[in-house]
């Protein structure tokens, strides 16, 4: 009989998950929740950082395309320059033969 009264004394423990209350699971979940609702803060937080960054590269990227096309446009300008004084430096050597 004493297998017997072992076994009853055995089933009247809760197991380990039957042991957690309730209110440790709802503190449990509020607290997953918490952690949860951070982290989507942070990502989201993460994405308007990313998105603001992108958009101020863009705007630096568009900068320098608009440099750049004036940089090419004066250089063009001073090489017609040099080719019309080198034009003009030859027509003044070759009537001084």
């Amino acid at each position: 009989m004493g297998g017997m009264h072992g076994l009853r004394a055995s089933s009247k423990q809760k197991s380990g998950v039957d042991a957690i209350k309730d209110s440790d699971i709802e503190t449990m979940f509020d607290q997953a929740r918490k952690q949860f609702d951070i982290v989507v803060q942070q990502r989201m937080d993460s994405f308007d950082r990313l998105e603001r960054d992108i958009s101020e590269v863009g705007k630096d990227i568009v900068g320098c395309k608009t440099k750049t096309g004036q940089l090419s446009q004066k250089l063009e300008e001073l090489d017609a320059l040099i080719d019309t004084e080198q034009a003009k430096w030859r027509a003044v050597l070759n009537e001084g033969e």
